[in-house]
């Protein structure tokens, strides 16, 4: 097991392995997506593994699994009886073993690191893409397909399956859909969901204000956000595409307060950018940057109000200079 984690995977079977694995990382996730960018006859295949390796733990526990064991390993075969326990014995161990390794495997929970995203394509069709600093939970059954966003953004793109709703849980908050596109984000204690096509419902799940609190319906073009104290604000958003930009490697500002500029910059670096004066966070910036890319941040800010910035220590500290005295 060892070699096969030191080497690039060469077949859908070792790719579900190793991204299914306690020790993936980022960069096997990107290589996975170049594999099969360059192999697109092996989606299929990829696609019934993760759905066989989603079923693992049903399986290890399932009395009929149990029982083919038992039949496996006592089937009478034309050999010695000792040769034929041994095979038999051989045989159950195996497929013990690989019901183990899916468990062992499964990776349910999904997170990415500060500054990177990535694409998690389902059993059921649909895709998912994780911002950065983001966390969820799969909990597919027969009835419902279900994901926890415990931390951070996801796209979703949801195939369509009228009985088997696909509901995303972010705090008390539930967002319904049977087929859509649709981004969900937790922000400052708030939930922000932006639906680029399909519509989908928002209420408050299993919450004590279900019952008292009316779903709120989101069509595309809009943007909704949720907070505890506050009734539900729904608006029309004909930039809400500009949303998910982050999807393709992107931050776009659109005349945007240069503190929330800076909050939504400093959720993809570890640096993080501090205004040193408070009065400068009234100015607006616009623009496209890619993420990571602070010094084009700063050179812009530099040429637009005379910005200047200075490292202390994991913080870069925005000023601008008085004025020379006489």
């Amino acid at each position: 097991m060892r070699s096969f984690f030191h080497r690039t995977p060469r077949s859908a079977p070792e790719w579900i392995a190793r991204l299914r694995s306690n020790t993936a990382t980022a960069a096997d996730f990107a290589a996975f997506e170049a594999w099969l960018a360059a192999h697109p006859e092996q989606r299929p295949l990829v696609l019934r593994l993760q759905a066989v390796s989603g079923l693992a733990p049903g399986l290890a526990a399932s009395p009929r699994i149990r029982g083919e064991l038992r039949q496996l390993a006592e089937r009478p075969l034309p050999m010695p009886a000792a040769r034929r326990w041994q095979l038999g014995f051989a045989a159950a161990a195996g497929i013990v073993l690989a019901v183990t390794l899916l468990v062992w495997q499964q990776a349910d929970v999904y997170r990415t690191p500060v500054g990177q995203n990535r694409m998690l394509a389902l059993p059921d069709g649909s895709t998912i893409w994780l911002n950065t600093d983001s966390r969820l939970r799969l909990r597919f059954n027969g009835t419902e397909r279900r994901v926890e966003l415990q931390r951070g953004e996801a796209f979703f793109d949801v195939a369509h399956d009228a009985s088997r709703p696909f509901v995303v849980a972010s705090g008390e908050r539930r967002v319904v859909v049977t087929g859509t596109r649709f981004d969900v984000r937790q922000r400052h204690g708030a939930l922000e969901v932006a639906v680029l096509q399909g519509h989908v419902r928002v209420d408050a799940g299993g919450h004590r204000e279900a019952a008292v609190v009316p779903p709120t319906s989101i069509s595309a073009g809009q943007i909704a956000r949720f907070e505890a104290a506050a009734p539900p604000r729904v608006e029309n958003d004909a930039g809400v595409g500009l949303k998910t930009a982050w999807r393709d490697g992107k931050i776009v500002l659109d005349d945007s307060r240069l503190d929330d500029a800076i909050d939504e910059l400093n959720r993809y670096t570890r640096t993080r950018l501090v205004l040193d004066d408070p009065a400068l966070a009234e100015l607006t910036i616009s623009g496209t940057f890619r993420i990571g890319d602070t010094d084009s941040v700063l050179f812009a800010l530099h040429e637009l109000y005379g910005i200047e910035h200075r490292s202390d220590g994991s913080r870069t500290l925005l000023f601008r200079r008085a004025p020379a005295a006489g």
